[in-house]
């Protein structure tokens, strides 16, 4: 099933963060957006990502583009601090 929705939001990490925001809507009452209505939750929430239910624009907040960062990005601020 995960593999499946990984067509669709390529990084794990921002698609538990989908399932999980998707899990709360069902739960406060959202219509499913496929005719299943079996399994928990979070199941259904990744059947539907998995399914395509959710245009690009719905999951844009979960593919934010990769880019590069620089050396200094990754170094904690206190020491880009120690550093200048």
């Amino acid at each position: 099933m995960v593999y499946d929705c990984e067509k669709f939001v390529p990084n794990r990490f921002a698609l538990a963060l989908a399932a999980a925001l998707r899990c709360r809507a069902l739960n406060r009452g959202a219509d499913p957006r496929t005719g299943e209505l079996a399994g928990s939750g979070v199941d259904l929430a990744l059947r539907e990502i998995g399914a395509g239910a959710f245009s690009k624009n719905e999951l844009a907040l979960f593919l934010a583009p990769a880019h590069k960062l620089e050396a200094a990005e990754l170094a904690p601020a206190r020491l880009r601090k120690l550093a200048s």
